[in-house]
């Protein structure tokens, strides 16, 4: 039994498993046994050559892969952060080219240890020495980034808390499983390496050089690097197989033991996500998002209460507006939505925080799914600072004595008019069921204090450029004109400071008459 026990100097993980592109927001959690042993042979390589022989090198190597490690991960510790940044484009530095990185990795809150441990026996002299000095002189794993410093372990491994996932083994509610790269034991490989090149057999002479660069060995095809794999055409390196891990579920179980840490006794309120993708959506798309996510949601969780605001027999809760909203933020200079806020008043219980922490994608037009990446949950106040680590504030969340409208207000009554055809007025004089006599009457439902002024705006600022409140879809049945909704936005101003989230209207649960600060 051997254990290899890492230390993450920055507390940061970044690793973007096999089967996924940068952009797509998923990080390789535990690290997989893969890129476990392709650390230990670059090691070698780049700073142990004249310490350690190749042949024990390959002895350890090969023993290694004959089984799949179990790790002691400290799980309270972990959250999911992201960064996005410009980087310059393979083989096009000099260029000064440079292409858009949606980068998430893995934070440990305390840089507490990864613990990977192999049940193998039998390590010599000679191989157990090597193993000692390549886990001391790892100076990464993953990324470039993810400094990292490592050593043998000794004693105790502590709880082991990811390990293979058997076959037709059942799921604790509070696990999920995750899909990582291992490698082939030597007698598989020998198997696997036989059988394709019998296949290659009677094909196209275009196959046969393939055959001549298929490594000899496990050890070979470890060194394989991604160029040379793209060159062959390889979809997944030779040698390689998916195995399927048991892990605790990331997210909902840290941040909900962390708000009660801080003595914070009600349920949270808020969930965000940051969104990616190829094509992102215009902010105008933000309805269509919304419900994309909402169903995501309901068919997740089983039409949970919190999500569909209705109870288990189908009845609309009697206390109003306490279900889910979904809304729909751009932050920057770009048109595009960029973070995803999720709110309840009454509150997100465990079940709905596992249900939101699983929602990873919905799909997008042309065919580029929206990627979305947890942040986190907690209380209103929790995601107004831009300082914590959620990345970009959520200004919905702030108190501001002036609100303006960030996507159309919806009205859902229409004007009123006496039998005379004169309008109706109420007692302060305003036409009954006007846009503007309908902002005050849901502001006064919402608890809100009246307003001093309400100031019609024709159009809103996506980046630098002005966008009329027509162009923002404003229904959720595919065929219905939305020319029919008529729409309006608002500077609103109230005599003390008001604190939000503000959403008036129709579509207001998904996003639609949505206001920020001004």
């Amino acid at each position: 039994m051997i254990a290899i026990e890492f230390h993450f100097l920055a507390g940061r993980y970044h690793a973007t498993p096999w089967d996924a592109q940068v952009n797509e927001g998923l990080v390789e959690w535990p690290p997989s046994p893969w890129r476990l042993l392709r650390t230990l042979i670059s090691t070698w390589h780049f700073k142990a050559k004249e310490d350690v022989a190749e042949d024990a090198l390959i002895a350890l190597i090969t023993k290694l892969s004959g089984e799949l490690p179990v790790f002691s991960l400290p799980m309270d510790q972990v959250s999911l952060a992201h960064t996005r940044h410009y980087m310059p484009l393979y083989r096009a530095s000099l260029d000064g080219k440079t292409t858009k990185i949606f980068d998430t990795f893995v934070r440990l809150s305390e840089n507490g240890p990864v613990t990977a441990l192999w049940q193998v026996t039998g390590l010599n002299k000679d191989e157990r020495s090597a193993l000692e000095i390549l886990a001391g002189r790892i100076g990464y794993l993953g990324r470039a980034e993810s400094w990292v410093e490592g050593r043998i372990k000794e004693g105790s491994l502590g709880l082991v808390n990811i390990r293979p996932l058997e076959e037709n083994e059942p799921l604790s509610s509070d696990e999920e499983a995750v899909r990582i790269l291992a490698p082939y034991t030597e007698e598989e490989y020998r198997i696997w390496r036989q059988g394709f090149l019998d296949g290659l057999e009677g094909k196209a002479k275009n196959t046969k050089p393939l055959s001549k660069m298929l490594p000899q060995s496990i050890y070979s095809a470890l060194q394989l690097d991604t160029a040379t794999l793209k060159q062959q055409g390889w979809s997944q390196p030779p040698g390689s197989k998916f195995v399927l891990y048991r892990r605790p579920r990331l997210q909902p179980e840290i941040r909900f033991k962390a708000l009660a840490a801080r003595g914070q006794e009600t349920l949270p309120t808020v969930a965000r996500f940051a969104l990616a993708s190829a094509v992102p959506p215009r902010l105008t798309e933000a309805l269509s998002v919304a419900d994309r996510i909402r169903k995501a949601l309901m068919a997740r969780s089983d039409g949970a209460p919190v999500f569909s605001g209705k109870d288990e027999h189908g009845v609309p809760l009697k206390r109003g507006h306490q279900h889910t909203h979904i809304f729909c933020e751009s932050h920057g200079r770009r048109v595009a939505i960029t973070h995803v806020t999720l709110y309840a008043p009454r509150g997100f219980d465990q079940d709905a925080l596992v249900t939101i922490s699983g929602l990873e994608k919905v799909w997008g037009r042309g065919g580029h799914d929206l990627q979305l990446v947890y942040l986190g949950c907690g209380s209103p106040q929790d995601f107004v600072d831009r300082k914590t680590r959620t990345g970009v504030g959520c200004s919905l969340f702030a108190t501001s004595r002036v609100w303006v409208s960030s996507t159309p207000f919806v009205p859902t009554r229409l004007p009123k008019y006496n039998r005379n055809r004169k309008p109706r007025l109420d007692e302060h004089g305003l036409h009954q069921g006007t846009p503007e006599h309908d902002i005050l009457r849901l502001l006064r439902l919402d608890g809100k204090p009246e307003p001093v002024e309400i100031e019609p705006l024709a159009f809103t600022f996506l980046g630098n450029h002005k966008t009329r409140w027509l162009e923002f879809i404003r229904s959720r049945k595919k065929g219905q004109d939305d020319e029919r909704r008529l729409c309006y936005g608002f500077r609103v101003a109230f005599p003390e400071p008001v604190q939000g989230p503000i959403a008036l209207g129709y579509g207001s649960h998904l996003g639609l008459g949505l206001f920020v600060p001004d």
